[in-house]
């Protein structure tokens, strides 16, 4: 039966026969073994039958994704979040991911003040002047922090797109 699922684990195999049981299949779609037979199997043989590791030894083709992928630099979605510092209070971020190239950037903010955001934009933009590159747009969701950032943004050419929280698009789809 393990060889005819795929070699899967003992828990896969367990959750198999619970649900042929509770559907009250016929026996002729079965499988014939109790979940007492499946545990006594793992604890006689160990975690793996002998295909199972033959198969963990030998190096598999790897499979690359189909998506195709765009290389635009500039184009990136952010967002402020806080993080827990045990019993002092928590810290203001900025968190940036670039869509072309997926780097990540995180800024950690002094307050989630106008002046703050507009600094850590500046720090953002120059990272990407260090390596000769432009922040052109920037998507995020609808904060009023960076709402009151908006004109700095556009004052040092950065587009920026507003949108409800999670439906910020990818640009690399």
């Amino acid at each position: 039966m393990h060889k005819r699922r795929g070699h899967c684990t003992a828990e896969q195999l367990i959750r198999i026969v619970e649900a042929e049981e509770i559907n009250k299949l016929d026996d002729n779609a079965r499988c014939g073994i109790s979940v007492d037979e499946i545990k006594l199997w793992k604890r006689l043989l160990g975690r793996q039958c002998s295909g199972c590791l033959q198969g963990k030894m030998i190096e598999h083709n790897r499979v690359h994704s189909t998506k195709k992928k765009v290389k635009i630099i500039g184009h990136g979605v952010g967002d402020l979040m806080f993080i827990d510092n045990g019993d002092k209070p928590k810290i203001p971020a900025l968190l940036f991911v670039d869509e072309g190239c997926g780097e990540m950037m995180f800024v950690p903010l002094r307050s989630k003040t106008t002046e703050s955001l507009e600094r850590a934009f500046d720090l953002v933009q120059a990272n990407y002047h260090q390596y000769g590159h432009t922040l052109k747009h920037l998507t995020f969701d609808r904060e009023s922090a960076l709402l009151s950032a908006e004109p700095h943004l556009q004052d040092i050419g950065i587009q920026t797109e507003f949108k409800a929280a999670g439906r910020a698009k990818s640009w690399s789809r």
